[in-house]
């Protein structure tokens, strides 16, 4: 009997336990973000599937595109529920409160766009994330259906037109009726070849039909529908891009003109706007504008009798068509004092024009972003560094990880100030994004390209300059026959990482003449990553890829042993390695530049011997300098209460003919 109870007692821990597992696993999980086919709409997020195999896992089969995403646990559209967000352990996520600040999201980078296989298991809270290698796109594709203008003729199915900047996708413009339509990818009137259909699970996405098989999923379109269509499919991510063309007033083409503009009312000389090549209802004009008129014709026509665009003086933002000959004459006006170079875009589906000033430089600026160390808190936004040689650059130097950032010119919480984004039609540039619109084009730094980075804005160009300066190792060690060590790397000597200063390692002892370099790991293989000398910059390192032939180290010279205090900044790379017990610098002859005492409590003495001027600083071995002075005299004495200190301090003594660095103790 107690052996049957003892066993009844192992059944039930096995289920209490069976049930914490399936606890935490939420009844439902949807996918939302840039990278999914329906952004962050969160009211439309796509619901995964739960694994009918396993009670803890869910799986989303589907594409993503360059961009974030993340897991909601529902559709609510306040953005308050739990979600399921990335972990900083690879190949983790943790469960995400809703309400709480933090927002972590997995990242799709440029690029990497395909149809992805991902498994959430609750069992041990991992993520796997799969691209899926979609089948090369067909030779050839074509268009059938009642609602194409040949019916159910096969042997008559339209061609569409392979995308010559995208082998993977095919492009399809014409006309639409009410009816339904399919993409086979011949003409053959056996019907059994294959085709495209529509995905009846996934919003915007397609399937490959195999010819003879019995579904025939086809998309409609409504009977209120018809019209002229673009549709795209996109064989890298198996998506289908399905919209109607609206019939407006814009133009083949589109000219500036007026003394406002370089050429003047030289008519036949008038600027060509460029019209957007995925929307032919948008023109846009990037140029100079200087005090005087200007208004838009639709050709270079002497007898000005053309159809023009004017300016709407009823409707702040919008113009209308002038038809040709008629008296009505309103142009648009640049006022003294706003010279200077203008980004113009014109509507012709909303009839509207934004006319924004470029180059106009703010007087501060800031990066924010899940990409920065203070995130989405705009109130603690990190403020960039306005070029002393150039009133008109901005400049950012840190650190970024994977994630997004973007540029607003000041710290206001309402998220209504004007802003600098990315510009995804110009590469390299950016725009001015005008406070309270929708757009929210933001850079980001994919995963694996964190580091510390070098960013220049310049409002003179638009233009933004984005170099990464490296990374920062976890760990870093010195290794060499200048070293205590020698060349056993088994015992490579670790640096200490400055707890004032994340950028910099520190290494505080002893080198005798030879070399040494600094690898990031003791693995005796001698591949892995090391930080070697820069011999075409003076006091700066660079990254030597492990296994590359470079071995550019550096040298302690005969008679230069001591002990060395040596700083790597990964902030800029540069080195500073100061000899602490002898001199730092070469000098000639035999200095006799006496410090004492040593240990010292409240005054220090400098006798310069036979020299009559110099400086004295005194530095923390952190780097900080704690005090500066000129000597005038032959000695001089330093008056230690004043600097409140205690502990080891460097002091660097300078004359006309040497330079020496002391180590002293301040009681």
């Amino acid at each position: 009997m107690k052996k049957v109870k003892h066993f009844l007692g192992f059944l039930v821990l096995v289920v209490l336990a069976n049930t914490s597992i399936f606890a935490q696993t939420p009844d439902s999980l949807f996918i939302v973000g840039s990278a999914t086919p329906i952004g962050w709409s969160i009211d439309k997020a796509i619901e995964l599937t739960k694994n009918p195999d396993s009670l803890t896992q869910f799986i989303y089969d589907g594409p993503l595109f360059p961009g974030e995403f993340k897991f909601p646990v529902n559709r609510q559209t306040d953005w308050q529920q739990d979600m399921y967000m990335k972990d900083t352990a690879a190949g983790k996520f943790y469960h995400h409160i809703g309400g709480e600040e933090d927002d972590v999201k997995w990242v799709i980078a440029e690029g990497e766009e395909s149809v992805y296989h991902i498994v959430l298991d609750f069992h041990n809270m991992t993520i796997e994330i799969t691209k899926i290698e979609t089948p090369p796109a067909p030779d050839s594709l074509f268009i059938l259906g009642d609602a194409t203008p040949i019916g159910w003729s096969i042997d008559q199915a339209i061609q569409l037109t392979k995308n010559p900047e995208n082998s993977e996708q095919f492009i399809y413009e014409g006309t639409l009726a009410a009816g339904d339509f399919k993409f086979p990818v011949n003409r053959n009137p056996d019907w059994q070849q294959d085709m495209y259909m529509k995905d009846t699970v996934l919003e915007g996405s397609f399937y490959h039909h195999i010819g003879g098989a019995a579904d025939d999923n086809k998309w409609t379109i409504a009977a209120d529908e018809g019209g002229t269509y673009k549709i795209v499919l996109d064989f890298n991510t198996l998506t289908i891009d399905i919209k109607k063309i609206i019939e407006t007033l814009a133009p083949d083409s589109l000219f500036i003109v007026g003394s406002a503009t370089p050429i003047g009312w030289s008519i036949d000389q008038a600027i060509q706007l460029t019209k957007d090549p995925d929307d032919s209802n948008i023109f846009t004009y990037d140029g100079i504008l200087v005090p005087g008129d200007f208004k838009f014709p639709v050709n270079r026509n002497p007898d000005w009798q053309q159809d023009m665009v004017m300016k709407d003086t009823v409707n702040e933002g919008s113009f209308y068509l002038h038809i040709g000959g008629e008296a009505d004459d309103n142009k648009w006006e640049i006022a003294e004092g706003d010279s200077g170079k203008y980004y113009i875009v014109l509507d012709f589906v909303t009839m509207t024009i934004k006319i924004t000033k470029l180059g106009a430089t703010p007087d501060t600026l800031y990066i924010i972003g899940s990409a920065t160390a203070v995130g989405w808190n705009i109130d603690q936004a990190i403020q960039l560094t306005k070029n002393p040689e150039n009133s008109n650059q901005f400049i950012f130097d840190g650190e970024l990880v994977a994630g997004e950032f973007k540029f607003p010119v000041n710290r206001q919480t309402d998220w209504a100030q004007d802003m600098f984004m990315k510009d995804t039609v110009n590469e390299g540039h950016f725009y001015h994004h005008i406070g309270g619109e929708e757009d929210d084009v933001k850079w980001v730094i994919a995963e694996g390209e964190e580091g510390i980075y070098h960013i220049v804005l310049d409002f003179t160009t638009m233009t933004i300059e984005i170099d990464i300066v490296g990374g920062i190792p976890d760990v870093l060690y010195i290794v060499g026959n200048a070293t205590p060590i020698g060349w056993s790397i088994d015992q490579a000597i670790e640096l200490t990482k400055n707890p004032e200063n994340p950028y910099q390692f520190i290494y505080e002892g002893t080198l005798v003449p030879g070399e040494f370099k600094f690898p990031v790991n003791r693995n005796t293989d001698w591949g892995q990553d090391m930080y070697m000398k820069d011999t075409e910059n003076e006091g700066h390192f660079y990254l030597h890829i492990g296994g590359e032939a470079d071995d550019n180290k550096w040298e302690i010279a005969e008679g230069e042993g001591g002990t060395y205090r040596i700083v790597l900044d990964f902030s800029d790379n540069t080195i500073v390695y100061t000899n602490v017990t002898s001199i730092a610098a070469v000098h000639s002859g035999f200095s006799k530049i006496t410090v004492y005492p040593n240990p010292a409590s409240d005054r220090l003495h400098i006798n310069l011997s036979e020299e009559n001027a110099g400086s004295v600083t005194i530095y923390l071995l952190s780097g900080k300098t704690l005090f500066q002075a000129q000597i005038n005299s032959s000695s001089t004495d330093i008056d230690l209460t004043q600097l409140n200190i205690s502990g080891f301090v460097l002091i660097k003594v300078s004359t006309t003919s040497s330079t020496e660095v002391f180590k002293c103790i301040v009681k």
